[in-house]
């Protein structure tokens, strides 16, 4: 499995899914399954699967998905 990659070294390509990983405003650590949506508003905003809405989250890192089983 690939390292975890910070989101000050490098973004993902948007709208690409991946496992993301940060922590929440009361200092709880989270990671689910999302995706970077863009910059707008000078911000990371990622949209994550579990929401039915985008969603501003403290992202640190994200990790590819590997490829779906066949």
């Amino acid at each position: 499995m690939s390292e975890w990659i910070s989101v000050a070294e490098r973004l993902p390509e948007p709208a690409t899914d991946v496992l993301v990983f940060g922590l929440e405003h009361n200092g709880h650590r989270f990671t689910v399954a999302g995706m970077f949506w863009s910059t707008e508003g000078g911000g990371l905003i990622w949209a994550s699967q579990e929401t039915e809405e985008s969603t501003r989250f403290d992202v640190t890192h994200w990790l590819p998905l590997p490829e779906p089983p066949k």
